[in-house]
């Protein structure tokens, strides 16, 4: 009997153990996973609809430093470090020479050792309205 008792403790430390344990980490997410923008007449258009946002996992609560690949479009980031949580906005910019199609803009958060990315798909629309539907659909 104190044996099983002893045994059934013993589990339960390690248990508790092994959940304690689990690293301190944190995610990286996007309020838009696509977004879709016609081209203007001229100049440039900016877009800021994503927001994108650090939480932490585990008690995480170091600094993250942002960075942005527009994928081939101007991409930049409202500021580019988060301690512990918190938000950026992720602004595109689309100018009239801009190329149709579909672009992929990656944010990627690193602190230390951990690096984690989130990819929003951005898709130029002709100004012409050729954007291979009947309605070129919008934000």
């Amino acid at each position: 009997m104190k044996k099983t008792i002893f045994l059934s403790i013993l589990m339960f430390v390690f248990a508790a153990t092994l959940l304690s344990a689990q690293s301190a980490d944190f995610s990286v997410t996007s309020s838009r996973s696509w977004v879709g923008i016609v081209q203007p007449a001229t100049g440039y258009i900016d877009d800021s609809s994503a927001t994108i946002t650090v939480s932490p996992v585990n008690g995480f609560s170091g600094t993250v430093n942002l960075s942005v690949d527009g994928g081939g479009l101007d991409a930049s980031l409202s500021h580019i470090v988060v301690s512990g949580s918190g938000s950026v906005v992720l602004t595109v910019a689309v100018g009239a020479s801009t190329p149709p199609g579909d672009y992929l803009v990656t944010v990627t958060g690193a602190s230390g050792a951990l690096s984690h990315s989130v990819q929003i798909t951005y898709t130029v629309y002709d100004r012409g309205g050729n954007c291979g539907q009947e309605i070129c659909p919008l934000n």
